[in-house]
């Protein structure tokens, strides 16, 4: 059984390249009858050839024409999403705002403080840099006896809210890194958290491995958050917690641009991982000292033991003259001496004397 596969005629004589099933090719000389049989065929091949150019070239058109139009609604950014004011727009839909109408919220001049100027290029440099002027925490002052309290991931309900009662019940502030689809999607829950003295913070948009994202990305990301926070809130965000804790040279550089404050934490009982209620308590107990930054999270899944942790770990601490603030009051206290230190220190408190040198207990990756 052959199979033809070439064709080419001179004048009278037909040639044809041949394949049998095994893939060897051959050459036939073929007569006058069956080049008329071809010659029939090739009419019928070039009209089909010419519809489907016509219509290919019909389809580009039209899909020119629809992304010019889509583009004078919605300006996409190089990565396929969109841009804020697009998101914005789609916000008056879902925080209550009226069909057809865009949402403008009240933006801030100018990020307060301002960016660092000149900004070294390198990880290293740039933390110190920022170190030096109180924009990036591993900790608060080790000389106070204060600890802030976070949360990550939200707002997630019903978790936020029984968190937000529990610290309302107690009289203590916390500090909320939200993300902001999780804002988009329950602004309720965050005017519950600011309403009651916490503040509500920049956590990303969509929690992504911000290593991995380009500049541009990370600029999205950052500055639809803040938006959206502060259209819910009234106040923009000046403070960040990179996802996972980890941050390189780029991502410094933006956050920097944008003159938010970064805080990673020194002190992580791992509730993400649902451990059990005791073991979450006893993680921060046994870790917690004089200015520690306790990392949880109200988002991300199932929360229920970090909520039933909670209450015993405030009382605890508050039973042994620890008070709680949030990280701007930390921030504020950073450089105060301490006038009068706790009359009960923790039981493990000279172990916790040393304890600074594991302030990263999160993985970090440094590029240079």
């Amino acid at each position: 059984m052959f199979k033809y596969i070439f064709l080419s005629w001179p004048r009278h004589t037909f040639y044809c390249i041949r394949t049998d099933e095994s893939t060897h090719m051959d050459l036939d000389i073929v007569g006058p009858k069956a080049r008329k049989k071809f010659r029939h065929r090739a009419p019928c091949v070039i009209a089909c050839g010419l519809c489907l150019w016509l219509v290919g070239c019909l389809t580009l058109v039209l899909a020119l024409g629809w992304t010019t139009t889509k583009q004078d609604i919605t300006t996409l950014l190089p990565f396929g999403k969109p841009s804020p004011q697009a998101m914005l727009h789609k916000q008056a839909h879902s925080i209550g705002g009226q069909v057809g109408s865009t949402v403008t919220p009240t933006m801030t001049p100018q990020p307060t403080p301002r960016p660092i100027s000149p900004f070294p290029s390198y990880v290293q440099q740039q933390v110190t840099v920022l170190e030096a002027h109180d924009r990036f925490f591993y900790h608060g002052n080790t000389s106070l006896p204060e600890i802030a309290l976070t949360f990550d991931d939200g707002p997630n309900p019903p978790y936020s809210a029984q968190i937000v009662s529990i610290l309302q019940h107690y009289g203590v502030k916390a500090t909320f890194f939200c993300m902001g689809k999780h804002v988009q999607q329950n602004p309720e829950l965050v005017k519950q958290e600011y309403l009651q003295g916490n503040l509500v913070e920049n956590h990303t948009w969509s929690h992504p491995y911000t290593l991995g994202l380009s500049e541009p990305s990370l600029t999205w990301q950052l500055s639809t958050t803040s938006n959206i926070i502060e259209h819910v809130t009234g106040e923009r965000p000046t403070l960040f917690r990179p996802p996972y804790g980890t941050f390189n040279s780029s991502i410094l550089k933006v956050v920097n641009t944008f003159g938010l404050s970064t805080f990673i934490w020194n002190v992580d009982p791992e509730d993400w991982s649902m451990p059990g209620t005791k073991s979450i308590i006893s993680r921060v107990l046994n870790r917690v000292g004089y200015g520690s930054i306790v990392l949880m999270h109200d988002g991300g899944g199932d929360r229920s033991q970090t909520v039933a942790a909670l209450p015993t770990i405030i009382e605890w601490l508050q039973g042994h003259s620890y008070s709680f603030v949030t990280l701007k009051q930390l921030v504020h206290d950073t450089h105060k001496n301490s006038t009068s230190l706790s009359a009960t220190p923790l039981a493990n408190q000279a172990t916790l004397a040393q304890s600074y040198p594991w302030r990263r207990e999160t993985a970090v990756v440094y590029y240079f």
